[in-house]
């Protein structure tokens, strides 16, 4: 009983391969690879103990979230992770733009690191926004989600990043390494909803920010592990001669 270690997960997952296993009403899907035998595992509700209500979208929660997990295991850079699972996010919310930030709060500063906008939308890849003047300033502070279905009817109409941009939907949650916020994962739209976001679109938006959050981590450590590879070879060669 209770929840299983990582020893105990390795003994059950299949190695050097990618898929899903039910245990006690969680699906573990696991992605091990040849070269390092790491074990990446997420875990998530399945369906016959998990039953939400359709999104606003045609896109059920159950479908994209199994296209969620195909992203992750297939894609072959961080950049088509994030713009595939950004489109993901937009189609199941049916939000109009989707977008990550990357933010350093201690000068103020928001970069774009990818997006949905046009060039000439409000928020396009590769610019910087003004921190003070956008709904992620209030996510990077807040541990929940922030959700606005309509923001002026819900006290928002004066701040800054209504006044700036005119987003009467948000949805934003944190990109965090460790407990420490690096930036958000934003889904927007000029129009409000009839509705709340529900349990299920939020959860779902979190799971997406977890993901890009893990992909961050582990490329980076792919990188470091190569930029020591390569200095040990170049001592090497050095020493030889």
């Amino acid at each position: 009983s209770g929840i299983c270690g990582v020893a105990q997960l390795e003994a059950i997952l299949p190695t050097c391969a990618t898929g899903s296993v039910r245990l006690r009403g969680l699906t573990v899907t696991h992605r091990t690879t040849n070269t390092n035998h790491n074990l990446d595992v997420y875990l998530y509700p399945f369906d016959d103990t998990f039953t939400p209500a359709m999104a606003t979208s045609e896109l059920s929660v159950s479908r994209a979230r199994t296209q969620l997990y195909d992203v992750i295991n297939s894609a072959s850079s961080f950049e088509e992770v994030a713009n595939k699972l950004l489109k993901l996010g937009e189609d199941y919310l049916d939000a109009d733009n989707a977008y990550i930030s990357l933010i350093d709060r201690e000068v103020g500063h928001c970069e774009i690191a990818a997006s949905t906008f046009e060039p000439d939308g409000a928020f396009p890849t590769e610019t910087t926004t003004e921190y003070d003047e956008s709904y992620c300033r209030r996510t990077m502070e807040s541990a929940e989600p922030v959700a606005l279905h309509d923001a002026p009817a819900q006290g928002w109409e004066t701040d800054p990043a209504y006044d700036a941009h005119g987003l009467d939907t948000y949805l934003g949650t944190r990109l965090t390494s460790g407990d420490e916020p690096y930036g958000t994962v934003c889904f927007v739209g000029e129009e409000a909803r009839s509705e709340a976001f529900s349990e299920d679109e939020i959860l779902f938006v979190e799971l997406i920010s977890q993901a890009l959050a893990r992909e961050l981590d582990r490329r980076n450590h792919q990188a470091e592990l190569q930029r020591h590879t390569t200095l040990v070879n170049i001592i090497n060669r050095v020493l030889r001669h």
